[in-house]
């Protein structure tokens, strides 16, 4: 079991059987993050806590492989462990990856913990920005930031990693919600994250999507390196959707 970070209080779900260790921090609605290639690192916790205190809102980031703050050895190990792993490679050709039903399961108990507020955001990165898209179509999602989608990586450049009934499904949950549910962020200039898988997002969701684009070459808009500005939309965005007056 990983050690918790500062600000952070860890628990298991789910409570029975085989889960995946979760570090929650703040109050209010809750917002899901889930972390990139390298795993749960310091970038990513102090994006936690920065949402969770300007948003403001109660922060949950799900270790989905390796350890909490993995140093520079174990964030390659993530790495190679993440590029091989049945579920990378289930989204990567367009098969709906079992993490997606834990992180629907997951965001079905928080939203039924707590159902004073409209439902739960998602904030997925690189790897994972393809999950947080297709959790647009459960009913206890109520926003989406996808940030930087990176798979499939370098091929079918178009392509969101979907299956044709996630897709549908997306399409159809979308429709459910008034005004834009999905914002999606990259760099003008991101070879990892083309330029036509957003034209895609776009396409497929009109007017219920948002995008923003940093100027300038890059990759990560949120953790590493992020971009201000990225990261005051997103927090104006979760702010109102789920309810709640932002502050930056």
């Amino acid at each position: 079991m990983s050690a918790e970070p500062d600000g952070y209080t860890k628990w298991v779900f789910p409570k029975e059987g085989p889960g995946h260790e979760v570090y929650t921090t703040g109050q209010g609605p809750n917002v899901v993050v889930l972390h990139e290639l390298f795993g749960l690192t310091d970038p990513c916790l102090k994006l936690g806590l920065h949402l969770a205190r300007n948003i403001p809102a109660k922060v949950h980031l799900p270790l989905l492989f390796g350890p909490v703050k993995p140093n520079s050895i174990e964030r390659l190990k993530n790495g190679a462990r993440a590029c091989i792993s049945k579920e990378i490679h289930m989204l990567a050709r367009n098969e709906t990856s079992p993490i997606v039903g834990w992180c629907r399961a997951l965001c079905d108990q928080l939203k039924a913990d707590d159902p004073s507020y409209p439902g739960v955001a998602v904030v997925g990165m690189c790897l994972t920005g393809g999950f947080a898209l297709a959790l647009i179509a459960n009913a206890s999602v109520r926003a989406g930031v996808v940030a930087q989608p990176s798979l499939p990586l370098f091929i079918h450049r178009a392509s969101l990693g979907l299956t044709d009934d996630d897709v549908s499904d997306l399409v159809k949950g979308a429709d459910q919600h008034e005004g834009q549910c999905v914002l999606g962020l990259r760099h003008e200039r991101d070879f990892i994250c083309p330029s036509q898988r957003m034209a895609t997002i776009r396409t497929l969701l009109g007017p219920r999507f948002k995008e923003w684009t940093v100027p300038g070459c890059g990759h990560s808009t949120l953790t590493a390196g992020k971009s201000e500005g990225a990261l005051q939309e997103t927090i104006a965005f979760l702010s109102e959707r789920l309810g709640v007056a932002g502050k930056v």
